[in-house]
């Protein structure tokens, strides 16, 4: 979900998120049962999009700005770096709208990068009916197994 913020949120992201996403909260309301767990609400949020270049591209000159916004630390707290051009979130005015889907053709051209870096180490793919057979024609392949 993108989460847009007027201008004067910059001095308080987090209170300006808080705000902005307490209605989708399951555990608040005037009324218990308004918002109730089972629906599918969570109410967990994190600043994403910079570090796995899915973010907004950041308009040229700007890439070091300070008023960018990065990616929410790891759980242990370690950060998070944006890809380079990359950013979570930022001004209008720091992001560049050029080329909408450089984010998406980001994120895909690292996805197939990922794949040929995992099949060039990994074996191929073995069918289940390999597993199937092995199973019929030798049931003491898989001990144990009922």
């Amino acid at each position: 979900m993108t989460v847009c913020l007027p201008p004067e949120a910059a001095d308080d992201i987090e209170g300006a998120f808080a705000e902005a996403l307490a209605p989708f909260r399951s555990d608040t309301g005037e009324n218990p049962g308004e918002n109730p767990v089972d629906r599918g609400m969570g109410d967990a949020r994190r600043i994403d999009g910079g570090g796995d270049g899915t973010g907004f591209a950041v308009a040229p000159g700007y890439e070091n700005d300070p008023r960018l916004i990065h990616d929410d630390p790891l759980h242990d707290g370690s950060p998070r770096p944006s890809v380079p051009g990359v950013c979570a979130g930022a001004s209008r005015a720091l992001l560049d709208f050029s080329q909408p889907r450089l984010a998406s053709e980001r994120a895909v051209a690292a996805s197939w990068d990922l794949w040929q870096d995992l099949s060039a180490v990994h074996p191929p793919a073995v069918p289940l009916a390999a597993f199937v057979d092995r199973r019929r024609n030798d049931p003491d392949a898989f001990p144990g197994d009922r």
